[in-house]
C-alpha cells in the first residue's frame, strides 16, 4: 500500500523536476553567454 502512493508522488515530482530542469538549463545557458560576453569585453577593453 505504501509503495503505490510513493510511486505516484515520484511521477509527479519527476514531471515537476523536468520542468524546473529545463528552466534552470535555459537560465544557466543565459548566464554562461553573459559571462563569456563580459569576459571578452574585459579582454578587448584591457
Amino acid at each position: 500500500m505504501k509503495v503505490l502512493p510513493s510511486k505516484k508522488l515520484k511521477k509527479g515530482s519527476d514531471s515537476d523536476l523536468t520542468k524546473t530542469e529545463r528552466i534552470t538549463q535555459k537560465l544557466a545557458l543565459m548566464v554562461v553567454f553573459i559571462g563569456v560576453f563580459i569576459f571578452f569585453f574585459k579582454i578587448l577593453f584591457l
